[in-house]
């Protein structure tokens, strides 16, 4: 495995990590409900019902307007129960007067689901307001990775 301690807040999650998987994407954002991004997901079977997850979002794009609102959301999915949870929100907010702008955003979320069952990490996206996440010329990109943690 990767030997890396890693800390959430002040605290030292657990032991090394044991896999660490990572999707990348590339969508424009027209919606103002969540929207799934083809391949904008990570799906694994834990090891064990104690095991941790560590999701690693970074995204980058322009707005389509000089002042939009962009939100993620990521979920978790459980396949054998068919079941969505929203674990985590948030979003950014471009104004940069009549311009453009570059909006990063970026998550970092510790999950304990408490399950053996196959579960999918997805992040999906939305526009707040009248503009957009992304246009045509300028697309929204970036990653999930999920890191599993020894336990």
């Amino acid at each position: 495995g990767i030997i890396m301690a890693i800390f959430y807040g002040s605290t030292e999650l657990s032991k090394p990590v044991t896999r660490m998987v990572t999707s990348s994407f590339s969508a424009d954002i027209t919606s103002t409900s969540y929207q799934a991004v083809t391949g904008h997901s990570v799906s694994l079977t834990p090891q064990g019902t104690n095991c941790k997850f560590l999701v690693v979002m970074e995204t980058h794009g322009t707005m389509q307007t000089g002042s939009s609102n962009g939100m993620f959301e990521i979920t978790r999915y459980k396949h054998s129960s068919a079941s969505t949870t929203q674990i985590h929100e948030g979003g950014a907010y471009a104004n940069p007067g009549g311009i453009r702008a570059l909006m990063p955003m970026f998550s970092l979320f510790f999950d304990q689901p408490s399950t053996t069952e196959q579960l999918t990490y997805s992040v999906n996206f939305k526009k707040h307001n009248g503009g957009g996440l992304g246009t045509a010329n300028f697309n929204v990109n970036g990653t999930i990775t999920v890191f599993e943690m020894e336990s």
